[in-house]
């Protein structure tokens, strides 16, 4: 990938080390609103 440099790996990992964190929080605010 051309956009390998700067930004872009650090949030690629971000988001993968937080996506089951990121996915409850989703659920329960998903259940709160329902």
């Amino acid at each position: 990938m051309a956009m390998n440099s700067g930004l872009v790996p650090s949030v690629l990992s971000a988001l993968g080390a937080s996506a089951p964190a990121l996915r409850t929080a989703i659920v329960d605010r998903y259940r709160q609103t329902s």
